[in-house]
């Protein structure tokens, strides 16, 4: 378990609550195929969980923040919307059965942390993901990593994770993909679509192949 102290919890405060376009693209293929169910795996203040929930999806998610956690219930609340959002650590079994979700998210999540720990979720999210069930994440690119290291201190403790010295997110672990390690990472599934936008690669993959 990494313990990412007070400067996670504030690093949300200044999260936006714009939706990703492909978070609404995964909802309209959802809609089509008649699947209601959807995980968040690093919800954050919840900005997507509310998207969908208000489109009626089954919405749950998790995050190792407690104060995001409770932004998300509030905002649910005040909004007369329902959703499963728990404190959870995902370097630990996700609390969902196998194959009980139709798709899961992990929109700039899974990277805060070592490999090992990056391994163990992208197992979790396949194990509870339903058959043919879909996958959407986005990760951060090498060259992101590259750019940093001209004005920002930081340790690399590991081959494409660094942790910053300074700043917001001081302490937390941030691993940088290569394209083909993307799609290594990902193998067990069936990449539909891999493609880079701005500093981070969007992949979205299914379970099994429709």
């Amino acid at each position: 378990m990494v313990d990412y102290g007070s400067t996670r919890d504030d690093w949300y405060d200044n999260v936006g609550d714009e939706v990703e376009p492909d978070v609404e693209k995964v909802a309209s293929i959802l809609e089509d195929e008649k699947k209601r169910s959807v995980l968040d795996v690093g919800c954050g203040a919840g900005r997507h969980m509310l998207y969908l929930a208000k489109q009626g999806f089954c919405v749950g998610g998790f995050d190792q923040s407690e104060s995001a956690v409770e932004q998300v219930r509030e905002s649910m609340q005040s909004l007369g919307l329902s959703a499963n959002v728990v404190e959870h650590d995902m370097a630990e079994r996700f609390q969902y059965e196998d194959e009980s979700c139709d798709a899961v998210l992990a929109v700039r999540s899974i990277h805060h942390a070592r490999m090992e720990m990056i391994h163990h979720a992208v197992s979790e999210m396949y194990r509870v993901l339903d058959t043919s069930g879909l996958l959407y994440t986005q990760v951060p690119t090498y060259e992101k990593l590259e750019k940093l290291q001209e004005d920002e201190e930081f340790n690399m403790v590991e081959p494409g994770t660094s942790i910053p010295l300074q700043g917001s997110e001081e302490g937390i672990p941030h691993h940088n993909f290569k394209r083909d390690e993307v799609k290594d990472v990902f193998g067990d599934f069936i990449i539909k679509r891999l493609y880079k936008q701005g500093d981070h690669y969007c992949l979205l993959a299914r379970k099994f192949s429709m």
